[in-house]
């Protein structure tokens, strides 16, 4: 039987992306062996709860990106009073595997390579962010592959 190769992700739709991009991150953590559960319906906007440590939850929120050259928008960090997110951010390259990466909030926040945060003069709302898809810019995610992170924990017993 032939293996089956990854799609074109350019031809999905931004619905059915983000669907995909949930179950990729789904199947990372279990393959690293990571409790995780899918909150309830309308929680900000987070699609699941991992363990991260003996006694910790971390929030995530999953965010597919097609990749290409330049830069792409995410989406800003909810603010409720709560702490953000984690963001699993997935990136999708036409013919091969989704690859997943688990990203603290502070990184994000902070502008730290491969994320550059934009800030409008007179706009109350929270800053926006975009990352880097150049060679440069993914080298600098290679860190915060979701495998890599879940190790650091094990190690550390915890984020």
């Amino acid at each position: 039987m032939r293996p089956i190769s990854p799609p074109t992700w350019s031809r999905f739709d931004a619905r059915l992306l983000q669907s995909y991009a949930v179950q990729r991150v789904k199947l990372a953590f279990v393959a690293t062996a990571v409790e995780m559960y899918v909150p309830e319906a309308g929680r900000r906007g987070i699609d699941l709860l991992v363990t991260a440590g003996s006694v910790r939850y971390l929030e995530v929120k999953v965010c597919p990106v097609r990749q290409g050259p330049g830069i792409a928008f995410i989406p800003r960090p909810s603010s409720h009073g709560t702490p953000a997110p984690y963001m699993a951010l997935v990136l999708f390259d036409d013919w091969m595997d989704p690859a997943p990466y688990l990203i603290p909030p502070e990184v994000v926040a902070g502008g730290s390579a491969p994320f550059t945060t934009h800030f409008y003069r007179g706009v109350s709302d929270p800053p926006e962010a975009t990352i880097d898809l150049t060679r440069e810019g993914l080298a600098a995610l290679e860190p915060y592959r979701l495998e890599r992170v879940v190790d650091g924990w094990r190690r550390a017993d915890g984020p």
